[in-house]
């Protein structure tokens, strides 16, 4: 749900889709220790370099600024000796969240980046004494910045200034952007002089260094910052704080982190002791209870949000997955976001990115059957990655307007990279005889060659290679020799595949069981093209809808399976019987009233991708309409003086299991 929320599937098909060049970035991580050996992911995606120095080949890759007190093998134990959750602590979450591999049990926003995203490590404040900070005259030719210079005359904890040297020593080392899911154990005036001293720090480093990012995390003690309180939540252009939502889009809260029983008998001991006055409600007490979200006061500044509740950071050694709570965990989401960008745009300052951040944020968030508003203490709303990466890539092939030498290329739509980044696979058949038919939904050019490869004995008919159009279709005769075969169909312009496992008489359905498939599935309606025939035509004479596709007709689809593979489809208000048959959902049904007739047809295929499960559902819509002004129907994109026989539209539908 975490990353559902962020848009972080559709950012990766968007980037993949583009065919944008992507380039080295480098983000900075301080925190407390980050595990090396931290199971799935820093195993399979995050790696050292061997003793030569050396990464491997398309990998993330993990710089340790200082061995001596950055990467360690210590890891809490239990009493037995085994590491607690794989060694899955505070600053080892936080790296997965940015880094780790999208393939595993936690999804690292910029982790898709492989060798093109390397993530320096610090451990914040250790091994560093309480030094005395003393004024210093300032100085416009100052050659550099000596975290001993800034002006503030109280001797600071250690804590403070390693934190500072930290923050330094990552700039130096290339990073631009750092995360700092870090700061005091609440907000309040006591804080005033910190406050003071990090916000020259961060005016003298954007002075020095335009283009680096700080992300700060809002804290959880459920207070409004001022921008005094707190070392983070000012308005500055280098700097970003992020807070955290719950799974509804609204401020994370005691009740969505802590245990509802712990909740419910607290309130009711404070109720019993006197500590509340009577007829406090548990809201009341919620709020009043020190864990939540901070956010934006008056003076004070949350940038935007992200999902802090449930957030994946990896699997336990049996292979469970481990979540966590939290703006920790919620402002690396918006640093891995920021990699992503600066992968794309090199050469964007921090106050653009900032700006691009904010602009691009939402201020709803759909949970269900509901759409719920970001509050406006949350900041500009929630984190949206994939309406940030998609500006990026337009505004890129846009040009610059003050050079008439650059390329200006048309705007690319979020409907046709989300249709390029998929291949639509089905298989029909029989005992050990299939056809495998795979389609492409969008190119950005006429079509693109689909390349088929099959794991396990088998005879296949068609060649391994095919050039196919959008609306086309590749088509393979497969015998299966064995029990099982794997088939993956792959498009060899971006990468993007579809799997399926085939078995003799068994379910085809990408490794997916009947059982994994029941329950209820929603996803966005997208329409891929429309065309219109007016009632005064010729017969086929068609043309192409006259308007915005996004004004035409997008009825919101839930699928609801049950384990034997029967279901029922509600689209628009009709409730279509489904059935699970070779590896597919027939989805077909046909309605007559007064006023029209409408036809649905549909195939819905399980596919298991980058480890999740998900439908994909290409349907047709056919209105028959006469003497009914199409206007009604369509919110009045057509003349509504005229009257339409038909209305037909191709969607497609990628479902979520709730």
């Amino acid at each position: 749900r975490a990353y559902e929320m962020i848009g972080l599937q559709d950012a990766w098909d968007i980037i993949r889709s583009s065919g944008v060049e992507l380039h080295a970035t480098k983000v900075g991580v301080i925190d407390n220790v980050i595990y090396e050996k931290s199971g799935h992911e820093f195993s399979s995606e995050l790696h050292l370099p061997d003793k030569d120095g050396k990464y491997p080949v398309n990998k993330v890759r993990t710089t340790p600024l200082d061995k001596s007190r950055d990467l360690s093998a210590i890891a809490q134990a239990n009493d037995a000796g085994k590491l607690q959750l794989g060694g899955l602590g505070h600053g080892t979450s936080v790296a997965h969240v940015i880094a780790a591999d999208p393939g595993g049990g936690a999804a690292g926003v910029a982790g898709v980046l492989g060798s093109n995203l390397e993530m320096l490590v610090s451990v914040h404040g250790s091994g560093v004494t309480a030094v005395p900070v003393t004024p210093a005259a300032p100085s416009p030719e100052d050659g550099g910045i000596a975290v001993t210079d800034l002006p503030n005359p109280t001797v600071w904890q250690g804590y403070s200034y390693g934190m500072l040297e930290r923050m330094l020593e990552q700039v130096e080392k290339g990073a631009t952007v750092v995360n700092l899911s870090w700061g005091p154990a609440k907000s309040g005036p006591e804080n005033a002089g910190q406050s003071a001293m990090m916000s020259n720090f961060l005016e003298i480093m954007h002075k020095r260094y335009p283009k680096v990012v700080f992300v700060g995390a809002a804290g959880n003690t459920n207070q409004a910052l001022d921008g005094n309180n707190d070392l983070w939540g000012k308005n500055l252009p280098n700097l970003i704080t992020v807070g955290a939502l719950n799974n509804d889009g609204g401020q994370a809260k005691a009740d969505d982190w802590a245990d509802p029983s712990l909740i419910e008998e607290s309130y009711q001991q404070y109720l019993a002791n006197g500590s509340l006055q009577p007829g406090t409600t548990k809201e009341q007490f919620i709020d009043m209870v020190l864990l939540g979200s901070n956010v934006a006061g008056e003076g004070g500044e949350i940038t935007l949000s992200a999902c802090g509740t449930g957030v994946p950071v990896g699997l336990t050694p049996d292979g469970k997955t481990v979540t966590v709570n939290g703006t920790s965990f919620a402002a690396p989401q918006v640093v891995g976001a920021i990699a992503l960008i600066r992968s794309i745009n090199p050469n964007l300052s921090a106050e653009e990115i900032k700006a691009l951040l904010v602009a691009t944020a939402a201020r709803e968030v759909k949970h269900g059957d509901a759409t719920n508003t970001v509050p406006e203490n949350m900041g500009a709303g929630v984190l949206r990655v994939d309406e940030a990466v998609l500006k990026v890539i337009n505004d890129l092939r846009a040009g610059a307007p003050d050079d008439p030498g650059y390329p200006k290329l048309p705007p690319l739509t979020r409907e046709r990279l989300l249709g390029t980044s998929r291949v639509d696979l089905q298989a029909t058949g029989e005992g050990k005889n299939y056809t495998l038919i795979a389609k492409i939904p969008a190119a950005l050019g006429a079509g693109c060659d689909l390349k088929i490869e099959a794991n396990g004995q088998h005879s296949m008919t068609g060649a391994t290679v095919q050039t196919v159009s959008v609306g086309g279709e590749a088509t393979w005769k497969i015998t299966l020799m064995e029990e099982e075969v794997f088939v993956r169909v792959s498009r060899l312009d971006n990468g993007a595949c579809a799997n399926l496992t085939l078995k003799p008489q068994g379910v085809v359905a990408g490794e997916i069981s009947l059982e994994e498939l029941a329950g209820t599935w929603r996803g966005t309606t997208m329409l891929e093209e429309a065309t219109v025939s007016l009632s005064t035509a010729e017969f086929g004479n068609e043309m192409a809808y006259p308007g915005s596709l996004s004004a035409l007709y997008r009825p919101e689809l839930i699928l609801q399976l049950n384990e034997d593979g029967s279901g029922t489809a509600t689209l628009g208000g009709y409730d279509i019987p489904v059935q699970y048959a070779g590896g597919s959902f027939v989805v077909s049904a046909a309605s007559h009233s007064n006023q029209d007739i409408i036809w649905i047809y549909g195939m819905a295929v399980p596919q298991r991708q980058n480890g999740a499960i998900k439908i994909n559902l290409s349907f047709s819509i056919h209105f028959w309409i006469p003497n009914y002004s199409m206007s009604d129907v369509i919110g009045g994109k057509l003349d509504p003086t005229k009257h339409y026989d038909t209305i037909y539209g191709n969607y497609y539908w990628d479902g979520i299991k709730q």
